[in-house]
């Protein structure tokens, strides 16, 4: 397996690939593509699918060009027009909660001989807000943490922790996980829950 992270303006992109198919996806490419591009190229790979998990204020995305110029397979979240729409006017305020075209691509595959028959257990931990320096600035401002908890409430009363979802991904990756495959874990306060 291949893996590659980009850092683009704050935001994290992912190149994925599987020697074994010869096939790759880049997820959440941001507006410049040319460091995807050549990373393809690099890697002697097909890029297969783009996928655009992204529809919040702060990512300007290069998925729609990237799939574009590679005739790549533009996978996007099915909410995007809806989650772009209520966030007019609201700044950065909305991050997709799910990222369902990423849960779409992993349950998909895990599945398949070259992860789950070949010993690795896909899964997909979907965190909701978590108090991190990245969030801390929302977190801290009234009127932003009222719209957000109107989209996402938290029945729990409170965001996650780092280590909260980092103990998740432990046991995930653990030899205590030895059955779990496919599946899409929501650590976000009941979020998903109440939609």
């Amino acid at each position: 397996m291949i893996f590659q992270q980009f850092r683009n303006e704050g935001c994290l992109s992912y190149l994925i690939g599987d020697e074994n198919t010869n096939d790759c996806a880049v997820i959440d490419p941001a507006k410049e593509i040319e460091p995807y591009m050549k990373a393809v190229e690099k890697s002697k790979l097909k890029l297969v699918y783009v996928i655009d998990s992204h529809s919040h204020a702060d990512h300007i995305t290069g998925a729609g060009k990237l799939a574009q110029k590679t005739k790549a397979l533009l996978v996007m979240n099915e909410n995007v027009e809806k989650q772009r729409k209520a966030s007019e006017g609201k700044g950065d305020l909305i991050y997709a909660s799910t990222k369902v075209a990423v849960t779409r691509w992993a349950r998909r595959h895990a599945i398949r001989s070259d992860w789950a028959g070949a010993g690795i257990l896909l899964n997909i931990v979907a965190p909701g807000l978590i108090q991190t320096p990245m969030t801390q600035a929302m977190i801290d401002d009234p009127k932003t943490m009222e719209n957000f908890e109107g989209l996402l409430p938290m029945p729990i009363g409170r965001y996650g922790q780092p280590g909260e979802v980092a103990e998740l991904i432990a046991f995930l990756i653990s030899p205590e996980n030895s059955l779990m495959v496919g599946q899409v874990i929501y650590i976000d306060s009941g979020s998903e829950a109440v939609r």
